[in-house]
């Protein structure tokens, strides 16, 4: 099967704070026309599980997400699945349904995990509530800016 072009997604809860950085840096993206012709643009609330469907389409898959990394917030960085799967998420990784580690094992396991990038944002708050915390919301032109300039290198 011929595999498309990059995929981007953004994914978080738009109902926690924060953890919605994925989402609102991909609606971002779609606003300003950002990789429209080198990658489909995917973004919303949705589980882990979720985006494996994206992973066997597409040549590469870059996903955007809060992660708990224990850095300042704001923090930006790019991972590769291992990284993720060793380092990084654990019980207290993602915050939404089927973890974004467990997904990333599933797609290892079924050998889908090549070409496949994390950016993770260190979070602040992922309380309940539909707007980012103040401290992010000051931060977010950087957070996509840093992200983009990430996005860039990879294409």
């Amino acid at each position: 099967m011929k595999k498309e072009r990059a995929v981007i997604i953004g994914i978080g809860s738009v109902l926690r704070k924060d953890d919605a950085l994925g989402v609102r840096i991909v609606e971002v993206f779609e606003k300003k026309k950002l990789f429209g012709k080198k990658a489909r643009l995917v973004c919303g609330d949705i589980s882990g599980l979720d985006i494996l469907k994206y992973f066997e389409k597409h040549a590469k898959i870059i996903v955007i997400d809060a992660a708990d990394m224990k850095t300042p917030p704001g923090t930006v960085k790019a991972f590769s699945p291992d990284e993720i799967i060793t380092k990084i998420e654990g019980p207290s990784g993602s915050t939404h349904g089927f973890n974004l580690t467990h997904t990333l094992e599933i797609a290892k396991s079924l050998n889908m995990g090549d070409n496949i990038v994390i950016i993770g944002i260190q979070p602040l708050d992922t309380s309940f509530g539909l707007e980012l915390s103040e401290k992010i919301r000051i931060l977010f032109p950087q957070i996509v800016k840093k992200t983009t300039k990430i996005i860039d290198t990879l294409f």
